[in-house]
């Protein structure tokens, strides 16, 4: 029979195999854990993350069927356990930082209406015919810095001493090669205009004075006199911001929800603009008459 005889040298050579193929498994198997711990970690926050966020929505969703008022908080915990998620939903008004700066919250398109409120409204979004904007000078801002140059049509909307509602229009234009064919006005440079991290290039000087003819008693005399305006962005390919600097107190334009919603670790927050109600964009363009139209 055959004897075989290891020596020292090849014993530790199979240890140290051994060695190696333990630290190998391991490794290996730590990379398998860690990977396995941070997949949950990535999918508990994401399901809270989502869990917050719908929290936020259902906030906006109880402020608006609720019609909660200015000033007013709601909370609510969802959930069996009531640790689930849960939201917190202010209502406020806007503008409500400087009442005398509003920017429009939404951006415009070629052609689509803004509409600027100048007579008051309460709480429930119903006009107070005696209350709103008494000054005579508005300026509003158009241009922002590094996009398209476009044109500003405005129609303003006021009443008379009689009570009958008017409509003006007038358009603002920086640049003359088209002032020629569409007859605006020019607008004045502005270098040193920002409303809420915007800024703008371009300003158009409203004096009512000088834009709404005297019918019957000035429409400003007495608050609510002056109802809205409605303005459009003109010769643009993007989409683009609109602001009012006013030389007197801008109206209330409609009501703002922050909803703030918890689940976990996780907090997600959103916020609604909710705008007074106005008339269709396609009533700019439709005639009216009390009468029968003659041809």
């Amino acid at each position: 029979m055959r004897k075989i005889y290891f020596s020292r040298t090849q014993n530790g050579q199979a240890l140290l195999i051994v060695l190696l193929a333990m630290t190998t498994i391991i490794t290996i198997s730590l990379s398998v854990v860690s990977r396995s711990i941070s997949d949950v970690a990535v999918t508990t926050e994401t399901e809270e993350s989502l869990r917050a966020f719908s929290a936020a929505e259902a906030g906006v969703e109880e402020a608006l069927i609720e019609q909660v008022q200015y000033g007013e908080t709601i909370e609510k915990n969802l959930g069996e356990s009531g640790e689930d998620s849960e939201y917190q939903a202010e209502v406020v008004s806007f503008p409500s930082e400087s009442p005398s700066t509003y920017l429009y919250p939404f951006e415009l398109t070629s052609g689509e209406t803004a509409t600027f409120w100048l007579v008051g409204h309460d709480s429930n979004g119903s006009i107070l015919q005696n209350s709103g904007f008494t000054g005579t000078n508005l300026r509003m801002l158009f241009a922002e810095e590094g996009k398209d140059t476009p044109a500003l049509e405005l129609a303003i909307v006021y009443q008379d001493g009689l009570g009958r509602i008017h409509s003006t229009r007038v358009g603002f234009d920086p640049i003359g090669s088209r002032r020629n064919s569409n007859h605006f006005l020019a607008s004045q440079a502005c270098s040193a205009c920002e409303v809420e991290g915007i800024r703008f290039r371009y300003q158009a000087e409203l004096n009512f004075n000088d834009l709404l003819p005297d019918a019957h008693g000035t429409p400003w005399n007495s608050p609510g006199g002056l109802k809205i305006i409605r303005a459009r962005l003109l010769y643009i390919s993007d989409t683009q911001s609109l602001a009012v600097l006013a030389n007197n107190t801008f109206p209330t334009q409609g009501r703002k929800i922050q909803s703030t919603g918890v689940a976990g670790s996780a907090e997600r927050k959103v916020e609604v603009y909710e705008l007074f109600s106005d008339i269709p964009e396609i009533f700019d363009s439709a005639l009216f008459s009390q009468n029968s139209i003659l041809k």
